[in-house]
């Protein structure tokens, strides 16, 4: 890597149960949150990051209690830098977003 990097748009990744996600920032150095509007009490939210060639570096399961979102910087602070693929799931919905780690 040459150690220059570009800014990607804001994801935002919607659920058909009206649940909507964000992950900023994107590309990230150390630091990630996970914003997320749509989810009540006691649901039970599963993140799982995967490095570029499929191999699971984390899962963490979180029960919601009324947080609108999570910071991921211990999680993401032992990687090093590269392209992760991140699947997040809850309520019977998963989407996978490509998160850059510089």
């Amino acid at each position: 890597m040459d150690g220059k990097y570009t800014y990607s748009q804001v994801k935002s990744v919607s659920f058909s149960s009206k649940s909507e996600y964000i992950v900023y920032p994107n590309p990230m150095h150390n630091s990630l949150t996970l914003s997320f509007r749509g989810l009540y009490d006691k649901n039970e939210l599963e993140v799982q990051v995967f490095d570029i060639q499929g191999i699971k570096r984390f899962t963490k399961k979180i029960t919601l209690n009324r947080v609108d979102k999570i910071d991921l910087t211990s999680d993401f602070e032992p990687l090093t830098s590269g392209m992760y693929m991140m699947k997040i799931s809850a309520q019977d919905n998963t989407e996978t977003i490509k998160i850059e780690k510089w």
